[in-house]
């Protein structure tokens, strides 16, 4: 699995090539290469490179000059990111989660690290592990879409659901419209940094909003599905349960206003599950770091 996707914009790079043709066996070998000096080719140079190769599938000379780009600039944690992932295609979490650590030491508070390292844990289903990174995730972002996702993938696949059912919960309070986000990295001509731009499609707007419930009922009618509409066998056995009730209805419970609902209500769902309590914004929320604003 990748853990990220990402688009480079590249300046072009020029490349010459000259040939030499021998005219006799006598003619010298040409002298080994110089030694690297600072007018050897940059970091950006070798990240190009990576780059291109890991497009063509050659991973393990993206690695190489992934590698040599490092090499040039020691201290970048995007290039030991970029490394990173590299590996990861290649199936080695150990070297993987090494280069996020490191990158972590240069940069603590880099959320794309912090994320990176978090899919390499659910990867290997070491999910504590990918947990704790998401929690950190959140707290140095609080309203980071992408952390509250997995960690309420991670709550749900290790059987914590009343904690999946809040992460998930806080996802919808963060972000309620459906939509789709890319980060792209954008290199200037020139310039040795990466810079990130964001790319966001809300679905609401694009390809348009839902259609509304009826609209899809008489759509399925149209084309003939019927797995929209309840079976006659269904409906009958449904009047078969409820009919008693309609005839012989229990006593109204009261509770109290402002509650959501008398005790009673539990014993519906005693030994099947519990009740959900609705979300309601109360003033204690305004100062929450995602639910107030």
């Amino acid at each position: 699995m990748s853990a990220l996707t990402l688009a480079l914009v590249t300046a072009p790079l020029l490349f010459s090539a000259c040939s030499m043709v021998r005219v006799a066996q006598d003619v010298p070998a040409p002298p080994p290469p110089a030694p690297e000096s600072d007018a050897s080719p940059s970091s950006g140079y070798h990240y190009s490179l990576a780059v291109l190769q890991n497009l063509s599938g050659q991973t393990d000379g993206a690695i190489r000059q992934m590698e040599r780009a490092i090499e040039r600039d020691p201290k970048s944690a995007f290039l030991k990111t970029e490394l990173a992932a590299l590996y990861m295609d290649k199936g080695d979490s150990r070297k993987a989660i090494a280069l996020c650590e490191e990158a972590l030491a240069e940069e603590p508070n880099a959320i794309d690290v912090h994320l990176l390292l978090g899919n390499i844990y659910l990867t290997i289903k070491d999910y504590q592990s990918a947990a704790k990174v998401f929690r950190k995730t959140i707290e140095i972002e609080p309203k980071n879409v992408t952390a509250h996702l997995f960690l309420g993938t991670i709550y749900a696949e290790t059987k914590q659901y009343p904690s999946a059912l809040e992460a998930f919960e806080g996802l919808i309070r963060i972000d309620p419209d459906p939509g789709a986000r890319m980060r792209f990295l954008a290199k200037a001509p020139g310039v040795e940094s990466f810079e990130p731009a964001d790319l966001d499609v809300l679905f609401e707007k694009e390809p348009g909003t839902e259609p509304e419930p009826y609209e899809r009922l008489l759509e399925g009618a149209i084309h003939g599905r019927m797995d929209l509409f309840t079976p006659a066998s269904a409906a009958f056995e449904t009047w078969r349960i409820v009919q008693p009730l309609l005839d012989d209805p229990p006593p109204v419970v009261p509770y109290v206003q402002g509650t959501w609902g008398p005790i009673e209500a539990d014993r519906l769902v005693k030994g099947v599950c519990q009740w959900q309590m609705p979300w309601r914004p109360v003033e204690k929320d305004r100062e929450h770091p995602f639910l107030g604003g």
